[in-house]
């Protein structure tokens, strides 16, 4: 045990799809926090449990196939585990894909750190056929093995007992560097590698994992390596150039590894139901329609369960602002609109969590049943024309509800460079707010027909322009290019462990509500502030003076200062836009197709829907982004930025084509 820490630190560790997180939420329960490992924009959780009074800290590490460094999440898991934070290693392994996981067993022992194995979804695996002797298992790995179901809590009691006599040091088994799979010419390159390292830059227990990295010419390990031991590398250069790297051979001494510790395990497989399933679950065309469906469902279920509850909430906010507006009334509507603006900012960061906890419910529902594996395997081939992989494809459908959903659904995409990307495009998928108000003021100058086309080729229009400013980032933005080193994955399908679903729900809702909520507040505030100060009325308001100051750039989108105040006041709620305008317009709402009609051409109108289709996202969106991706201000801004250039500037040049043909 690390003394230098009140209580020891367990880290929870293994390939994705094995129920890591299962059994992270298992021993913790509601004891856990959620927020971004140190610089990075990845999921750090992490939490508390007791066994037998005494405390342990558990860290739920970055679920990755390999502690080679090609992504955020490999770096941190593997620096985490190497750099000794950890006073036990719980490597979870799938006792369904033994063959598979144990390979991330073998990383692990070669690191030399203390380390046991947790043997999870037997009863998967007794169903399926699978037989698997956890003793034999042990003994052929060297450290303790616990057969479990974490789902279910069973062998949890077993593993704590375990984690207990392994940290106290209550145990005859001393953890060093175990590569006994290595064989023949491998070993010997190995032996001297590791040599050079150990005693020639005094690397210690590191050397014989940096040297076996080496071997696999991980670049990661070799410029690390260059900074802190230079003078070693000359002779492993030597060494290397003249057996080149041997990372077939590695991959194959350590599968020989694998079969032989599942052979004395006594393990096989007959699992047929998933492949079953899958025939039309993964198939071309019928899996597209099915996976339609099961999405169409989910998005039905996570309206239905969120939004009567927001819709509620949102009433008593309003009647709540209609009491504090009488302080503007009475002579200080600055102070009125303040205190609106800190009721509406804290009321949606209330009405948001029915809404997050909904969609939270549903995506670790399908994650949990293994079905989300099934859509980023069906969408890759389409998304990746534009440089994303197929999860991403998650993120935009769920933004068609609301954005917010979007943004939260970003974090299921398979790199922190295709979460970053898949975030900043979010803002550009109309919600169903921005639907409403482009067929409303269609429908107000069109005849239905000719409304129908106008909202459907915007809609495309917009889609069209997330796949250019995807390549845009991709090439600009972000210029380095993300290493092709996609694995697809299906793990097999399972009952859902529901109180883990609404655990996971609710660890959510708390870390938005206290992460997000400042800015939403703060951000509601402000605008409300502008939009009161100093008469109490928006047309004299700095915001209506921002209007009029900007109206000559409104005329050439062929608006005048009252709409493009709409439109700048569109942040604060989306779905109050209409009800925004006749405020402006000093008209009740059902006068204003008439009064639109008269006061904007038919190019300027066209030009505003697509306008507000574009603009900012509303201030709980960019709260929940800025909560997302980590509180970097940086890419707050840039979404302001994009977002507002594409709005405005593309708005000039679409106007200006459309009065030319349809004025």
């Amino acid at each position: 045990m690390n003394n230098h820490k009140p209580f020891p630190t367990i880290a929870i560790a293994g390939q994705p799809n094995t129920g890591k997180s299962t059994l992270f939420n298992g021993l913790t329960g509601m004891n856990q926090a959620v927020g971004n490992w140190p610089g990075k924009t990845v999921e750090k959780k992490s939490g508390t449990t007791f066994f037998n009074n005494e405390k342990l800290e558990v860290v739920d590490l970055p679920g990755t196939y390999s502690l080679t460094a090609g992504s955020a999440e490999e770096r941190i898991a593997r620096d985490y585990v190497l750099e000794g934070n950890a006073d036990l290693v719980i490597v979870v392994v799938n006792a369904l894909c033994l063959e598979r996981t144990l390979y991330y067993v073998s990383e692990i022992a070669a690191l030399g750190v203390p380390y046991m194995v947790g043997l999870n979804m037997m009863d998967l695996a007794e169903e399926a056929g699978c037989i698997t002797d956890p003793q034999k298992l042990e003994r052929r790995l060297g450290v303790p093995v616990v057969p479990m179901v974490a789902s279910r809590r069973k062998g949890l009691e077993q593993l704590q007992k375990t984690i207990l006599t392994e940290v106290n040091g209550q145990t005859d088994i001393i953890h060093e560097s175990s590569i006994d799979w290595l064989d023949g010419e491998v070993r010997n390159i190995h032996q001297t590698l590791s040599t050079f390292l150990g005693n020639g830059a005094g690397r210690g227990h590191r050397a014989s994992w940096e040297a076996l990295k080496l071997m696999e010419g991980d670049a990661d390990v070799r410029s690390r390596l260059e900074r802190e031991a230079p003078e070693a590398m000359p002779s492993v250069d030597k060494q290397l150039s003249q057996t080149g790297l041997l990372h077939d051979k590695l991959v194959e001494s350590r599968y020989s590894w694998i079969r032989k510790a599942i052979g004395a395990a006594g393990t096989q497989s007959t699992n047929n139901r998933t492949r079953r399933w899958d025939r039309y679950a993964t198939h071309p065309f019928w899996g597209v329609w099915i996976m339609l469906g099961i999405l169409i469902l989910s998005l039905i279920v996570g309206m239905i369960v969120g939004v009567p509850p927001a819709l509620l909430i949102m009433e008593v906010i309003f009647k709540m602002e209609a009491a504090v507006s009488v302080v503007g009334n009475s002579g200080m509507p600055w102070l009125g609109g303040l205190l609106q603006g800190v009721v509406r900012g804290a009321g949606s960061v209330i009405a948001i969590v029915p809404f997050i906890g909904a969609f939270h419910a549903v995506f670790s529902l399908l994650e949990d049943v293994g079905y989300m594996a099934r859509i980023a395997f069906l969408m890759d081939r389409f998304m990746s024309l534009i440089g994303l992989s197929g999860r991403a494809f998650i993120p935009f459908l769920f933004s068609l509800p609301c954005n917010i959903s979007g943004a939260l659904a970003c974090r299921i995409t398979d790199s922190e460079r295709q979460r970053f990307l898949t975030t900043l495009l979010v803002p550009l998928v109309p919600c169903n707010a921005k639907i409403a108000v482009s067929a409303a003021i269609a429908a107000w100058l069109f005849t239905p027909p000719v409304a129908i086309a106008a909202v459907l080729m915007l809609l495309m229009l917009n889609f069209l322009l997330l796949g250019i400013m995807c390549k845009l980032f991709d090439r600009f933005l972000l210029k380095t290019p993300e290493t092709a080193n996609f694995i697809m994955e299906l793990p097999h399908y399972q009952k859902p462990n529901w109180k883990g679903v609404f655990r996971h729900s609710y660890v959510r809702c708390v870390a938005f509500v206290r992460k997000a909520g400042t800015i939403i507040v703060a951000f509601s505030t402000l605008i409300w502030f502008t939009a009161y100060f100093p008469t109490g009325e928006i047309n004299s308001s700095l915001l209506g003076q921002v209007g009029h100051v900007l109206e000559p750039f409104g005329k050439l989108m062929g608006l005048d200062w009252r709409m493009l105040t709409a439109l700048l006041t569109s942040v604060l709620n989306k779905e109050a836009m209409l009800a925004t305008m006749s405020i402006i317009f000093n008209a009740p709402v059902e006068n204003l197709p008439e009064i639109v009609r008269s006061s904007v051409s038919n190019a300027g109108a066209v030009t505003f829907i697509y306008a507000q289709s574009v603009f900012l996202p509303c201030v709980a969106t960019l709260g929940t982004i800025y909560s997302e991706t980590g509180k970097r201000i940086k890419v707050l801004a840039g979404i302001i930025a994009y977002t507002t250039f594409l709005s405005l500037g593309i708005g000039i040049i679409v106007y200006q084509l459309l009065h030319q043909l349809i004025d």
